[in-house]
């Protein structure tokens, strides 16, 4: 399925849920989410699963009592935490590189949703989706300030140990389609206002991007290289709000 007969439809989509007299409700969310990657070559170096953010926006259309279609606009937040051996000093153990975010990359996509809902008790209604992603943009993770970083460890009789850390040979794939999947609830607190939670996964059948990872230290010969790859594997958590703006 080429990307852009999907940017298309999705475009044709988006204009009818616009113009039309029937447009029912906005929608926006944010919120915390965990990616994950994948290794090749570790050599002792592991990634740390961490928190990234994701903002979304959605333009909704009922097209019966409890099936709607959704068409929004997704920004997500990437990046990789390396796990490194620790530095030993007077029994004292140092992290390398803790916390620290490398490849961070931002990447806006445009989604189309299929919402299934339905009500289960006073004010609540639970729903599930199932949709689709294709790519708008992505910044490049060559030649930005988290592809490289220095850490100096002061070790025995005041010496300095430097370690370095270093992303290259990059790879992004451009036509990609991410499929995903939620599940949430809304809190009716008026007729035309509602708390939005759900629990969203998302995954691609084939490679979204990937990086290899060169770490040294001194007085070490050993070069760590690694492979990273990723297939926007992730599960996020998001909080937001449902307006309904036209007649049910």
């Amino acid at each position: 399925m080429r990307l852009s007969f999907l940017y298309f439809i999705l475009s044709f989509v988006l204009a009818s849920i616009c113009q039309g007299q029937n447009t029912h409700y906005l929608k926006v969310n944010s919120g915390p989410k965990m990616d994950f990657q994948s290794m090749k070559n570790s050599n002792g170096v592991e990634i740390v699963k961490h928190i990234d953010y994701s903002f979304s926006i959605y333009g909704g259309k009922r097209l019966s009592k409890d099936i709607s279609l959704e068409m929004g606009l997704v920004r997500h937040d990437h990046s990789t935490v390396f796990q490194l051996p620790s530095v030993i000093v007077n029994e004292e153990s140092i992290p390398v590189f803790e916390g620290v975010k490398f490849g961070k990359m931002k990447s806006y996509q445009l989604c189309l949703i299929g919402s299934y809902r339905k009500s289960i008790v006073k004010r609540w209604d639970a729903y599930a989706n199932i949709g689709l992603h294709g790519y708008l943009s992505r910044n490049s993770l060559s030649n930005q300030s988290s592809s490289s970083a220095f850490q100096r460890i002061k070790v025995v009789n005041g010496d300095t140990e430097t370690h370095s850390l270093e992303i290259y040979n990059t790879q992004q794939e451009t036509k990609i389609i991410v499929y995903r999947a939620d599940l949430g609830f809304y809190l009716n607190l008026t007729e035309r206002f509602s708390l939005d939670i759900n629990l969203s996964g998302r995954a691609s059948p084939k490679m979204t991007h990937s990086f290899d990872v060169r770490y040294q230290r001194d007085y070490s010969p050993v070069e760590s290289n690694v492979r990273v790859e990723s297939k926007a594997i992730s599960l996020g958590l998001n909080v937001g709000t449902k307006l309904r703006i036209g007649k049910l």
